[in-house]
């Protein structure tokens, strides 16, 4: 599964998992990309038995070249009632 994030202003952020216990701090570069590789470990490398990693470019872009993006957008009630 893949999650596409739009418009991140440029600077350091931090991306929390495992309900808190872990963090991973990234730089958002002005006009760049950064690519997030989310995975099951055991609890003896993580908490919560999830760990992110920061994977390069190159790789990432190859990965995510045969996926089909389906874009939500959230809907007013009242547009559903017509």
């Amino acid at each position: 599964s893949a999650v596409i994030v739009h418009d991140i202003t440029a600077g350091p952020h931090i991306i929390n998992y495992n309900d808190g216990a872990s963090k991973l701090d990234i730089n958002m570069p002005a006009g760049g990309k950064v690519y997030l590789q989310y995975f099951i470990v055991s609890d003896s490398q993580h908490e919560g038995n999830t760990g992110v990693e920061i994977i390069p470019s190159k790789p990432a872009e190859s990965d995510i070249a045969h996926l089909h993006y389906i874009e939500t957008k959230i809907r007013h009630p009242d547009e559903l009632k017509k």
